[in-house]
């Protein structure tokens, strides 16, 4: 074979006509499963769980929720560590009591919440925290300036 170059004919190398086929190996691509939330939790993905959550927040505050770039993140930090029978039930009480306020998946995902909810599954019980038990300043005022005075001489003049 040959071809002409400038008006010169220069001979091109012979080619071996097998090594110019090259063997691929098809993959077959294999449909995914549709997973519905009334099948095994164990055939759920991290995007089912993540459904999951979307779902109970639109059904609990009648609008969607939109889930932010870190969420399958943490969520699939949770699932390594947890069992999907758990997460689940866990994701179902998350929504269900008030005691937390932001109903996220991060919020969800943190670790204080993943305590809280072990501690109200076994126990029952969820921490007796309120913001109003906190207190920066004496509750009694006058008590506390009777101290203050006791302490600097009891206001003798």
């Amino acid at each position: 074979m040959f071809i002409f170059e400038g008006g010169v004919k220069v001979e091109l190398p012979y080619v071996i006509k097998d090594s110019l086929e090259v063997e691929t190996e098809v993959e077959k691509k294999t449909r995914k499963k549709k997973v519905k939330f009334t099948d095994s939790v164990e055939e759920w993905s991290l995007h089912t769980f993540a459904k999951y959550f979307e779902y109970l927040y639109q059904h609990k505050f009648k609008k969607p929720y939109i889930p932010v770039k870190g969420d399958l993140k943490q969520l699939k930090r949770v699932l390594e560590v947890k069992d999907r029978e758990t997460v689940k039930q866990y994701i179902e009480i998350f929504m269900e009591i008030d005691f937390f306020k932001v109903k996220t998946i991060r919020a969800f995902c943190s670790n204080y919440s993943q305590a809280v909810l072990d501690n109200y599954v076994t126990s029952g019980d969820l921490p007796n925290y309120t913001k109003n038990k906190i207190h920066n300043e004496p509750t009694h005022l006058n008590d506390w300036a009777d101290e203050i005075d006791n302490i600097f001489g009891g206001g003798e003049e």
